[in-house]
């Protein structure tokens, strides 16, 4: 942000990810093939940091398709789904095979078998070959408000993110996270065999880039530390081989409440 070139890049990149993006994926593969040659490697640019921070409450339909930076917590997440990209359909008639490519989240099948492209002409003979299509990972990712920033009397707000490719299995409940991505809004069908849709749009956000604040209580042990000295490790040791620990954890637990033995085992037990 430091010349009147970045600035204007960074505003076109906020307000049109999604014609920006694609131009600088295909920029940097140009430039890995001028050093390194030609490369299947899928390569990506995942832009973060940006300047300002939105609030989930403040996102409104003047937010749709423009880049927006995220914090929250994330709830939960999904097992991974196969998503479709280029769909592999063949002829029951003639086998001539085609190949359709995923827009604006379908993917159209070929309803004639061309004559002009070598087919037998027939009407609805295509069916998708699934094990010679094309997929790509797809993850759903629930991410609420934090307990800091939830008004006094409201529940906490949330909102559905759909992570792809290598970004998915990056976060777990429980972690706190600076998400960047594409705020989008889809209709909602009540008959997806109709195309009446209905007034109010679902919205959600294509992720372009995780970053963790403060991972959880789910998170890799690897990001634990122990805060613990060697002297005081030796005592947890020393009194885990007494043969009455549970009997002196117990009646360290609340001394000031006399009996309930058993209360306490069972807060002992939830504890460890």
């Amino acid at each position: 942000y430091h010349s009147p070139e970045t600035r204007r890049l960074y505003d076109w990149l906020e307000s049109y990810p999604q014609e920006i993006v694609v131009q600088m994926d295909d920029t940097v593969r140009k430039l890995y093939e001028s050093i390194y040659g030609t490369s299947d490697l899928p390569l990506q640019v995942r832009p973060f940091h940006f300047r300002t921070v939105s609030h989930m409450r403040s996102l409104s339909p003047t937010s749709i398709d423009s880049m927006v930076t995220l914090r929250g917590m994330v709830l939960r997440s999904s097992p991974i789904i196969p998503d479709l990209k280029i769909g592999h359909f063949k002829c029951q008639v003639c086998g001539l095979a085609r190949e359709s490519t995923i827009d604006r989240g379908r993917i159209s099948e070929p309803t004639t078998c061309e004559a002009a492209d070598g087919g037998c002409g027939s009407r609805h003979s295509y069916a998708l070959v699934h094990n010679r299509s094309t997929y790509t990972d797809k993850q759903l990712v629930r991410l609420q408000e934090t307990p800091s920033e939830v008004p006094a009397g409201e529940t906490p707000a949330s909102i559905t993110l759909f992570a792809y490719d290598d970004i998915v299995d990056s976060v777990r409940p429980g972690d706190r996270v600076e998400v960047t991505g594409v705020f989008r809004a889809s209709p909602k069908r009540p008959n997806p065999k109709r195309t009446v849709c209905r007034a109010v749009f679902r919205t959600f956000v294509d992720v372009i880039h995780f970053r963790v604040v403060e991972a959880g209580e789910m998170g890799s042990a690897s990001k634990v530390n122990s805060s613990f000295t060697e002297k005081r490790v030796e005592e947890i040791k020393e009194l885990s081989r007494r043969p009455n620990v549970y009997e002196e954890l117990t009646a360290a637990l609340a001394p000031s409440i006399w009996e309930l033995d058993d209360v306490k085992k069972g807060v002992l037990c939830m504890l460890f």
